[in-house]
């Protein structure tokens, strides 16, 4: 793994092609830390997935969007920080939380997730709605758990839990939730759950 330190805030307008896989950042910041009005865009090439550990878009000076129209992944090991954005392009990408530690799922700049995994170990704790278009797939590697947010029903295509694709009709959830499948190894014991897998 490469390990590179992405900053290009200072430049009035940026637009940064991530076309290498394996790369990493310890944090990556799309628009400007300066008084000039900066923007920012990370484009995403198919079949690369580059780490990083912190994200920010956007700050009280410009604007931070991300495109991953043509696919691609970022494994965010970090915290994922939101000022000022312009769009989100999620086209078939996947978004990793893969830290050793407990993570806050993002669902105010990515509003809607293609594909989702939930990595590492700790709980990946959704605290608003958001929904996932392709597949949500939590401990593929490692023992993470969704913490799905009080009262939340969240809307998934398809649902994999630890490898193994689920089939069939109802909810998933944890201890305390209403749902139909209750599945403590994968989710943390919160009312929320997980509708729409099939």
């Amino acid at each position: 793994m490469n390990l590179i330190d992405l900053d290009r805030s200072d430049e009035a307008t940026t637009m940064v092609t991530v076309d290498q896989a394996g790369e990493a950042a310890y944090s990556i910041t799309l628009a400007g830390s300066t008084s000039n009005s900066n923007n920012g865009t990370l484009v995403f090439n198919a079949n690369n997935s580059p780490t990083v550990y912190n994200l920010t878009l956007g700050t009280s000076h410009g604007n931070g969007s991300i495109n991953m129209s043509t696919g691609g992944q970022i494994n965010i090991l970090g915290t994922v920080t939101v000022t000022n954005v312009v769009t989100w392009t999620p086209g078939s990408s996947t978004v990793v939380y893969g830290a050793s530690a407990a993570q806050t799922i993002n669902a105010t700049f990515f509003t809607s997730y293609y594909n989702l995994i939930f990595s590492g170990s700790a709980a990946k704790s959704i605290v608003t709605g958001t929904s996932v278009t392709g597949n949500l797939s939590i401990a593929p590697t490692g023992n993470a758990t969704a913490s799905v947010g009080v009262g939340l029903t969240l809307s998934v295509n398809t649902l994999t839990l630890g490898g193994t694709l689920q089939t069939g009709p109802g909810t998933w959830g944890g201890t305390g939730s209403s749902a139909t499948h209750i599945v403590t190894t994968y989710f943390a014991a919160t009312t929320g759950k997980l509708a729409g897998a099939h």
